[in-house]
């Protein structure tokens, strides 16, 4: 009825060669001023008729006649007939109702038709070999791209997916059959009941009469008057918008459905995991997530062992991650925030956070940095993590990284923001702090006694691991007399006949003990640390008894290593392990003065550090005396507030 009205109103109009002037009465004939009849066309041999079977092709092959006004054209004759003439007009509105009324007819047939759906048209397969290189080209050719077609019943379409991604059992289940009980129903719905009378042959047959035709709706005026007007075009939805919406909740199984009309983004959806549906005689295409991809389940971290506390940890895959931590935090104010990074990777990323907890300037700046994020690939979540840091000169981490979901849910619970990265295992929060990154699961499910012991024995263990080498150099090469006489004597029997100066010894066998225990984490863990450290123990021995270093350099060496075992940060501890190595040259060059310069330098770096905003030193700069105590001594949590972790 659409295309009806619309010819119907396009043909209705006056035509604008129809005017009260002499000059257009006279071209068709007219008698002249007072004239009130136009006379016909003088029935000559040349004349062109416009009614019978060749009326069509008369009208449609004429041509305008130039105006008088105008230059006469030598390229075509002189022409009698005027196809503006109301009589043209008048046979083509004809010619094209009676058209109109057989082209319905003809639908009405092949509508009712029995097996009129057997084969699909020509217009369904041309709609899906469209669709199917519109999409073939967006993707590009790829081997392992599956094109499934199907048919049931008046249904036909296209699934469209990568092989291995998408679960193909997934796609039967949760899309083929719905659409193929969609199709039994709407097949079922569209065959009348047996019995039933014809409501067009019902009709009264005056109503059948020739030349008879509906009553037609005056163009400009909407339906139900101003109240109609306002609120646009009523009707019912067509029959392409509805069976677009059967299709939506035919296929509620599946997660993420989306809709679009944009053959790029139905590619992109479908090379970044998601399956497209595409549907004959449906404008939209649907895409969902089938997820088909090997998954890795929780387990322990292999980084941040505990004795006591939960054995699970983050896994490769986003949304997985975000279960864990609903999870733990079940608040209707946990936020989560998505975007994609990386323009060739379309790495999902998410931003974690409670709403009436973290502070809102925090939020607005961790999003805005992860927007600015400018890269071809994002592969893990140490490339976000070296933008979101914003100090590209700090060798400390600014960005706590962590596998454990507890420590995500304490963070998370501080007022922190936590970043997740897919197919990463790691989750980033900040702001964080160097006193936080001592701080271990294990301190807050003990007693506080216990906690507070072994979080001051990981103090000790800093400055041995950090200060001990250099100290060692600064008091056997440059003050001596600082030692304790029998000590010193001890030490100078000891290394007597020693072929290489202290500095070097301990370069040496520091060098050695880090290869070791590289060594050590990259071969399997059953025998990882048994090689690093028997490694470690038959080579220090060999040396001391061949005589190439002091049994003094083994001690150093291997208690500082053993000290840098007890920082429960990998990513820290592996800075102080750089920066040993400095301060071990500091102090074989200028002695204790070296050995406090490095510190200093060392402080004052921290003390200038920030963690998106936040000092990187608290609660030592800004000074903060009810959180300093707890930087040493782990509080009970009777006593704790809201600020500190759980």
């Amino acid at each position: 009825m659409g295309l009806w009205s619309a010819l119907r109103t396009r043909l209705g109009r006056r035509d604008p060669g129809e005017g009260s002037s002499s000059a257009a009465r006279a071209r068709r004939g007219g008698t002249g001023e007072g004239s009130g009849r136009r006379r016909p066309f003088p029935a000559t041999a040349g004349e062109i008729r416009f009614d019978g079977p060749a009326g069509w092709w008369a009208v449609a092959n004429m041509t305008r006649p130039p105006d008088p006004a105008a230059a006469p054209r030598r390229d075509a004759p002189p022409t009698r007939s005027d196809p503006a003439s109301p009589r043209a007009l008048k046979l083509l509105r004809r010619h094209t109702r009676r058209t109109l009324a057989a082209i319905d007819a003809l639908l009405d047939h092949a509508r009712g038709a029995p097996g009129a759906t057997r084969h699909p048209r020509a217009a369904t397969r041309d709609d899906l070999r469209h669709a199917r290189r519109q999409l073939a080209y967006y993707i590009g050719p790829s081997d392992d791209i599956i094109y499934r077609p199907f048919r049931f019943g008046p249904l036909a379409g296209l699934v469209v997916y990568a092989d291995g991604v998408v679960d193909p059992k997934f796609v039967s289940e949760a899309v083929l059959e719905p659409l193929q009980r969609l199709a039994a129903v709407r097949g079922a719905a569209a065959r009348p009941p047996a019995g039933a009378a014809d409501p067009a042959a019902a009709e009264p047959s005056a109503s059948r009469a020739p030349g008879w035709r509906p009553p037609a709706r005056r163009p400009g005026r909407p339906r139900g008057g101003a109240a109609g007007a306002a609120r646009g075009p009523a009707g019912p939805p067509t029959p392409a918008a509805r069976l677009a919406r059967e299709l939506r909740q035919s296929i509620t199984i599946a997660t993420e459905v989306r809709r679009t009309r944009s053959y790029r983004r139905a590619a992109q959806a479908v090379v970044e995991g998601k399956a497209a549906l595409v549907v004959a005689g449906v404008p939209d295409i649907l895409t969902f997530g089938a997820e088909g991809w090997p998954k890795r389940q929780p387990d322990e971290p292999e980084s941040e062992r505990t004795i006591r506390g939960p054995r699970e940890g983050l896994v490769e895959t986003l949304s997985d991650n975000l279960a864990l931590i609903r999870r733990w935090i079940r608040d209707p104010s946990l936020r989560v925030r998505k975007l994609k990074l990386g323009r060739r990777t379309r790495t999902p990323v998410a931003m974690v956070y409670i709403e009436d907890v973290a502070p809102q300037a925090l939020v607005d700046e961790v999003w805005e940095r992860l927007q600015s994020i400018d890269a071809d690939a994002v592969i893990e979540s140490g490339t976000i993590e070296e933008y979101l840091t914003g100090r590209k000169g700090s060798i400390f981490p600014l960005v706590q990284a962590t596998e454990r979901t507890d420590k995500v849910a304490a963070a998370l619970l501080e007022g922190r923001v936590v970043v997740l990265v897919d197919r990463s295992p790691f989750g980033l929060f900040l702001p964080t702090s160097l006193n936080e990154l001592y701080q271990s699961p294990d301190e807050y499910y003990v007693n506080f006694w216990q906690g507070s012991a072994v979080r001051l024995l990981r103090v000790v263990g800093l400055f041995i691991s950090l200060a001990f080498p250099g100290l060692y150099i600064a008091l056997v090469g440059f003050h001596p007399e600082l030692v304790p006489t029998k000590l010193a004597l001890a030490t100078a029997g000891i290394r007597q006949g020693a072929p290489m100066p202290a500095a070097v010894e301990l370069v040496v066998m520091e060098l050695l003990f880090e290869l070791f225990r590289e060594g050590g984490l990259r071969l399997p863990a059953a025998v990882g640390q048994t090689v690093g450290i028997a490694g470690g123990v038959v080579l220090g021995t060999a040396a001391a008894q061949a005589g190439f270093v002091s049994g003094i350099v083994i001690v150093v060496t291997a208690g500082t290593g053993i000290a840098s075992f007890a920082i429960p940060n990998y990513f820290l501890g592996l800075t102080w392990r750089i920066l040993k190595f400095v301060l071990i040259g500091l102090s074989s060059t200028f002695g204790l003065t070296g050995l406090m310069a490095g510190l200093l330098l060392i402080a004052a770096h921290l003390a200038a550090a920030e963690s998106a905003g936040a000092p990187y030193t608290t609660p030592f700069g800004p000074l903060r005396p009810r959180r300093l105590l707890s930087a040493a001594l782990r509080p009970p949590h009777w006593e704790k507030d809201a600020s500190q972790r759980p």
